[in-house]
């Protein structure tokens, strides 16, 4: 639990669009102890407040119910560092729609929990008391940045790491200070060691979804298959070049520019299956993956991505 001396120091941001909510739930947190609370409507002015160059709140609390931009994109945005300055503040979302495709649009956001309406206080409380006992490690995929939520024991081992990042309802939540020239260089750090991941799997999902694409054309895929696909190397490359300048990688950028832009040229003009495109895809793809993984054999490489294509070809039938 957290002590109640602590509670005025953690700042909150709270999103919510229904007022009569948004006034019972600020009325919950004062009643606990907490006066540090910002409550807005609407993702508007909840992404203003985010851009502010402020303290950054300790915990955001986010209806996932709100209309108008995607309250999902919103976490997304912060968790890469789109948005805001801290990626890795604690965000609760709140529902009252708590269906399969909203809870697993919550969870692949990034969030770190998920709180179902009508809200109760103990709910509420041992929810943040959670958060800062046992907030989970951070893992990195080409898709997902956020806690880790792999629950499956049939997985096996993971080669994927885990990342220990700033928490700073826990450091306000145990009394210590909080400094935020301190707390810019955590974040920095932590941000520079999630960059290093993730420019990792976006090489390696790019060089995936190109090998995914020739292995399959003609016989396996079809032109919506591959549309897909291609749309997703496109969205892959323009992750992969916002993190590259000012790193010892920026010389690949030329190149991930080259294969990005056919690629969109390849869904803009509907030729998604066009064999001379096509051959430049993997060649390319397989250089950007080497470069981003120097000491590494690029043969070694290229066995590591097309094993995947064939477990996933094996997955997923086609055809």
């Amino acid at each position: 639990m957290i002590a109640r001396a602590h509670r005025p120091k953690i700042g909150i941001l709270m999103g919510e669009g229904n007022m009569a909510v948004r006034v019972a739930l600020k009325s919950l947190l004062q009643a606990e102890g907490f006066s540090g609370i910002v409550d807005v409507p609407d993702i508007k002015t909840l992404r203003a407040m985010l851009e502010e160059k402020r303290e950054p709140p300790d915990v955001v609390v986010l209806d996932a119910d709100l209309e108008g931009e995607d309250p999902c994109g919103l976490v997304r945005a912060i968790r890469h560092g789109r948005l805001g300055r801290n990626p890795f503040v604690t965000v609760i979302m709140t529902t009252s729609i708590a269906s399969g495709d909203r809870v697993r649009a919550i969870v692949e956001s990034g969030a770190d929990g998920l709180l179902v309406k009508p809200l109760s206080p103990a709910a509420v409380m041992e929810r943040l008391a959670g958060l800062v006992r046992q907030r989970k490690p951070f893992i990195v995929t080409s898709a997902y940045i956020g806690p880790d939520r792999r629950k499956d024991p049939g997985r096996g081992p993971s080669s994927i790491p885990l990342f220990d990042v700033p928490n700073t309802l826990r450091t306000k939540a145990e009394g210590r200070p909080a400094d935020l020239a301190a707390l810019d260089e955590l974040i920095a750090q932590a941000q520079a060691q999630i960059d290093e991941e993730k420019r990792r799997r976006d090489a390696f999902q790019v060089t995936f979804l190109a090998g995914l694409i020739v292995s399959g054309t003609p016989v396996l895929n079809d032109d919506a298959a591959n549309r897909e696909y291609l749309i997703s190397l496109v969205d892959a490359s323009d992750d992969l070049l916002d993190r590259l300048p000012g790193t010892p990688y920026a010389g690949l950028i030329e190149m991930v520019t080259e294969l990005r832009n056919l690629a969109q040229r390849m869904v803009t003009s509907g030729r998604v299956s066009e064999p001379a495109a096509l051959r430049l895809l993997r060649p390319l793809s397989d250089a950007i993956m080497a470069g981003l993984n120097p000491g590494r054999s690029p043969a070694d490489l290229v066995e590591q991505v097309n094993a995947a294509i064939r477990k996933y070809r094996e997955r997923v039938p086609t055809g």
